[in-house]
């Protein structure tokens, strides 16, 4: 029985299951397997500050951004919960500064200046409570107690695979290991 995919954030050339954008709100319990990738240059504007040396979102942007990365975590969350299959594809961590919202303000009359309040915010907030996310990179890396799932792709492309990130947590099914 073919398997009702959906990609989020990728489109991979020649397959044909259903592309949606990170900017959607769609549900994911309508597909039996989700390719997430949480890239968020999507949201970048080609007008924009830097803080701290990271780009740093409008107010606009900063809502929108963090609206969207909101929507697609619980929807991770309740398609795990579900039973379906969600392969989060984790590159490298994004770092940028969102709006809180809070401003300040200081001095009076003409001289009175507005302070604006600024978040870290990062693509890795897609993720679910419970998983920890390290970056790291490296090709050193093996199957799984032959683990059937990615047998094939392990077969094909594993020693031209590399990895970006570890991870761990409850719930988290090892499929990959890092070699020691």
């Amino acid at each position: 029985m073919p398997k009702n995919i959906i990609k989020i954030g990728i489109n991979i050339p020649g397959d044909e299951s259903k592309y949606t954008s990170l900017m959607s709100k769609l549900c994911l319990l309508d597909y039996d397997i989700a390719v997430v990738n949480p890239s968020i240059t999507e949201f970048y504007d080609y007008r924009y500050d830097d803080y701290l040396g990271k780009r740093c979102f409008s107010d606009t942007g900063s809502f929108r951004l963090k609206e969207h990365i909101e929507h697609w975590r619980r929807e991770i969350l309740e398609a795990i919960k579900a039973g379906k299959t969600v392969f989060l594809l984790l590159n490298e961590l994004q770092e940028v500064y969102v709006a809180t919202g809070e401003r300040s303000y200081s001095g009076t009359g003409r001289n009175r200046q507005t302070t604006r309040h600024v978040a870290p915010f990062d693509n890795y907030k897609i993720i679910p409570g419970g998983i920890e996310v390290v970056n790291s990179s490296g090709t050193f890396m093996r199957l799984y107690k032959e683990d059937d799932l990615l047998a094939v792709y392990w077969t094909e492309v594993g020693d031209k695979s590399e990895f970006r990130v570890l991870v761990d947590g409850q719930g988290v099914r090892c499929c990959i290991e890092s070699q020691v």
